[in-house]
């Protein structure tokens, strides 16, 4: 079947372009502009911590092909910085400054020493000490390290321990009780639990795997397993709360108002997201291993996530399917040990969805009117405990420095000439005065695929045709206005039915691990079809354009509930919840 559609959705696509070119017009011309030798930093944007270090550096040359450059260093305008910015030393090593700076981020900026007139800036936002994974007194707030106090696993053979934890997320109350929110597989052990199993503050993986002080005991969770009876398309449970062990504002660490060194604790929207927000919406999460992180929503998929069979294994179990989850951007946005932390719009601070799981590229998350419906009993249905809307004030995570656009250096030569082409017959076939110039570079739908880079006005309207002789096209703005873009509930809608239509044929085929709706980034503000593949397998060549939409194609790793982007921390090695791998720890019985 899966050939089938392929050869389907490369017809759709041409006939689309047939008739999206017929209405473009002619006329026009571009000359392509030639490269400049510019001075850039590495990286280019990054958060550091209060009192943290950063070590930067300059390099001048084409891109493509430059060389370490000998610069002059500054921060916020000043040379070498001050206390209140930071500073910096001649060789390129940042050191934050003590208290929050008056703006943040800071720019930190090179000039090379042989023209002054060469200048390249990278931003540093300045962060904060995040107290999630420690321990707390009593009553403790939540988004911190918690979870199931039986979650380990002892290899008597080599003597050595491994234990598992997640976060605690926040405080709901059904009926007169409250409760703490989180994973199945962070307070169920992957429906391992039993109803009445301590949960303990910090986790295991905190407290030398050893319990900390029990704050709830196992209530009510969801099948994981989405082949097991009584699967509600969820990855949820609820603590039933030790009385005096947990604040019942609902108060989450890091969710409330910046001081000049640390930022405070304080409750959620009491009223949380009635749907889905738009795809491009700014979210905020508090959870154990990365704290308070900042990130849009990306897309809407039905995806595959994978479980483990015991803590620490490193063997899956079972894979399960979450239909229609929401997927937020960037692999700063968490990591293992962030499972079960509560997703929030960054505006309001309401509650939009639950986190368990990620890869080393997103995050994906449970829409939290699913999470409560499939928690309710005959006590009621849960609701956030919380209190009025308020914006969270949480540093946005670094991106990853991106490529030029008309970087094509990673591309064949194939796909190079395929692109050349495409570009001269864009020049005669696009006519519009808010066009200055046609380029050829990479797609960012598709990083593998090459793209003709139309540069328009920032104020243009041009309808432009999704491919060029089967190429894709990609917009630049050339004075980019800074709007904020959403996508409009109508393209949303028409993305979701066309996700509907192909997710069982695609879903699973090919290392295909989630299929839904998303915005483009080669044409921002029009919708795509997203399809994530496993990067590791040899996959299909995927259509450019999908019944009359474009495609947004991603290559990562497939989501995990467990030791996904461990490289933002080394020490976790794989658990169904986040985890740290203790080796040689003894148990000593007393």
């Amino acid at each position: 079947m899966k050939s089938s559609f392929a050869a389907r959705s490369i017809i759709v696509s041409l006939a689309f372009l047939v008739l999206a070119l017929a209405g473009c017009g002619g006329g026009g011309s571009s000359t392509p502009a030639q490269p400049q030798a510019a001075l850039t930093i590495t990286p280019s944007s990054v958060v550091v911590q209060l009192g943290g270090q950063q070590q930067f550096s300059a390099a001048f040359g084409i891109p493509g092909s430059q060389t370490p450059a000998t610069v002059t260093w500054s921060v916020g305008g000043v040379q070498g910085g001050n206390a209140t910015v930071g500073t910096i030393s001649a060789a390129g090593l940042y050191t934050a400054p003590n208290s929050f700076p008056a703006t943040n981020p800071v720019s930190v900026t090179a000039t090379l020493q042989s023209n002054a007139a060469q200048v390249g800036s990278a931003s540093v936002s300045v962060g904060f000490p995040s107290g999630t994974k420690s321990s707390q007194a009593a009553p403790i707030k939540l988004g911190t390290s918690g979870g199931n106090s039986k979650d380990s696993t002892v290899n008597n053979t080599n003597n050595t321990i491994t234990c598992c934890s997640g976060t605690l997320g926040a405080l709901v109350k059904r009926g007169a009780n409250f409760y703490v929110l989180s994973n199945n597989h962070v307070l169920a052990e992957s429906d391992r639990g039993t109803a009445g199993d301590p949960i303990t503050q910090p986790g295991l993986v905190d407290n030398n795997c050893r319990s900390g002080f029990q704050v709830a005991t196992l209530n009510t969770f969801t099948p994981v397993n989405s082949a097991s009876a009584g699967f509600k398309n969820v990855d949820a449970a609820l603590g039933l709360i030790v009385a005096g062990t947990v604040d019942t504002s609902g108060a989450i660490l890091d969710l409330g108002t910046p001081g000049t060194t640390s930022v405070g604790a304080a409750p959620p929207s009491v009223t949380a997201f009635n749907g889905i927000p738009p795809i491009g919406t700014n979210l905020a999460k508090v959870g154990r291993t990365t704290g308070l992180t900042c990130a849009t929503l990306s897309s809407i998929q039905s995806v595959q996530i994978k479980y483990e069979t015991t803590c620490g294994s490193n063997v899956t179990a079972f894979t399960s399917t979450f239909t229609n989850q929401l997927i937020i951007n960037g692999a700063s946005f968490s990591n293992s040990g962030d499972s079960g932390s509560l997703v929030v719009d960054a505006a309001t601070s309401r509650a939009v969805g639950l986190l368990y799981g990620g890869d080393t590229t997103s995050t994906t998350a449970h829409p939290i009117g699913d999470v409560f419906t499939a928690l309710t009993t005959a006590e009621g249905t849960p609701a956030i405990v919380g209190g009025a809307d308020h914006a969270v004030s949480c540093v946005p995570m670094a991106p990853g420095a991106a490529s030029p656009a008309n970087d094509v250096s990673t591309l064949g030569a194939t796909e190079v000439e395929r692109a050349r082409g495409a570009r001269e017959a864009a020049m005669t076939q696009l006519s519009d005065p808010s066009i200055s110039r046609v380029e050829i570079g990479h797609s960012a739908d598709n990083p593998n695929e090459s793209a003709v880079l139309v540069y328009v006005d920032s104020s243009s309207k041009m309808a432009l045709p999704a491919t060029i002789q089967g190429v894709r096209t990609r917009v630049i703005r050339d004075n980019p206005d800074g709007t904020k873009l959403t996508l409009s509930k109508a393209d949303f809608d028409r993305g979701m039915a066309l996700k509907d239509k192909y997710v069982e044929t695609m879903l699973g085929e090919q290392g295909v691990f989630g299929v839904g709706v998303a915005m483009s980034d080669d044409n921002p503000g029009e919708p795509a079809i997203i399809i994530s593949v496993d990067q590791s397998l040899g996959h299909q060549q995927f259509p450019t354009v999908l019944d009359g939409m474009r495609t947004k194609i991603v290559e990562a790793e497939p989501y995990k509930s467990f030791d996904w982007n461990h490289s933002l921390e080394p020490k976790v090695v794989g658990c169904p919840k986040p985890e740290i791998h203790k080796k040689n720890v003894t148990l000593n019985v007393k």
